[in-house]
């Protein structure tokens, strides 16, 4: 049986986009999995190319035979590791959206160091934006890995906002956690109505000591390790509700 059902985080995606970015025409999605956002991104935006990178090649046909994923001229799939298509492409885009996982919670070591920050800001056009999707709490003692990458992306770009899915949750609660980093104009000066379905979530965030996570030292299994603890005590319900 087919489902079209979107979760609560893909619409949210839908509002980063015009609320922080005024024009696009070309994206890059690291992470296809089950290609719901593809596809509807093809459908709300017919005219702007996006590719999409994902290195399981049989998620292509589940995503077509469940997920209603059809060929479209501006949508390109791509088979191949994320982090070899940074290094390897010499493509520029006006959005990169991050969202490949190897487990459910664990980002690809090789996607998460400051390295390949770096190559997500070569790969940007001037005023790009890259999207994260980070799932994490907002608890000070289990949000390392949150920590680390907000600390990297502000190393190199202008300005970084993080917004979670859900204000009216736990701290510890887990949920998809969108991290927004500007390189040029901070979108948060645009002129857009659907800012105010995304600024009232902005948030804070207290560093302690973050990681610097490099390609000779990334150990995010143990970063994440206290959420996933906390998890299994406390099973999540934010994620996919």
């Amino acid at each position: 049986m087919k489902t079209k059902d979107l979760t609560p985080y893909v619409e949210q995606k839908f509002y980063i986009f015009p609320a922080f970015i005024e024009s696009f025409q070309n994206v890059l999605m690291l992470g296809g999995a089950w290609y719901t956002f593809p596809t509807e991104f093809v459908s709300k935006f017919p005219d702007v190319t996006i590719d999409v990178v994902e290195i399981d090649d049989q998620m292509k046909q589940v995503a077509e035979d469940y997920f209603f994923l059809e060929d479209h001229k501006n949508l390109n799939i791509i088979h191949t590791d994320a982090r070899y298509y940074l290094n390897t492409s010499p493509k520029k885009y006006d959005v990169i959206l991050g969202d490949a996982y190897s487990q459910l919670r664990t980002v690809p070591y090789q996607l998460a160091t400051y390295e390949a920050i770096e190559k997500k800001y070569e790969a940007l056009n001037d005023d790009g934006v890259v999207i994260e999707n980070i799932i994490s709490s907002l608890s000070w003692e289990k949000s390392a890995y949150l920590q680390s990458q907000y600390y990297m992306f502000s190393q190199l770009f202008d300005e970084v906002f993080i917004y979670p899915s859900h204000r009216d949750v736990p701290q510890d609660q887990v949920q998809n956690i969108f991290l927004v980093a500007f390189k040029g104009n901070t979108g948060k000066n645009k002129n857009s109505s659907y800012q105010h379905e995304l600024l009232w979530k902005d948030v804070s965030i207290r560093l302690s000591d973050p990681l610097m996570l490099s390609d000779d030292y990334a150990p995010v299994e143990n970063i994440v390790a206290p959420m996933n603890t906390s998890i299994r005590s406390n099973p999540i319900n934010s994620l996919f509700d």
